[in-house]
């Protein structure tokens, strides 16, 4: 998608129709990087730390001890 408002913004202004487009990559990455300066992160309500101890598979067995 990078690049495609610059080419979209030619092509109404070929039909005579000038108008500005903002690029969504451009702007996800500008508020990925203003996250990271200001030091914000995502709920941790929302999205806890994941339980890092050794989880079981349900379609692998393990082998019986």
């Amino acid at each position: 998608m990078m690049g495609m408002a610059k080419y979209l913004s030619k092509e109404m202004k070929a039909v005579g129709m000038p108008i500005q487009v903002i690029d969504p990559t451009a702007v996800a990455l500008g508020y990925l990087q203003m996250m990271i300066r200001a030091g914000l992160t995502h709920s941790r309500l929302e999205y806890p730390k994941l339980d890092l101890r050794e989880r079981e598979i349900s379609c692998i067995k393990r082998p019986s001890s």
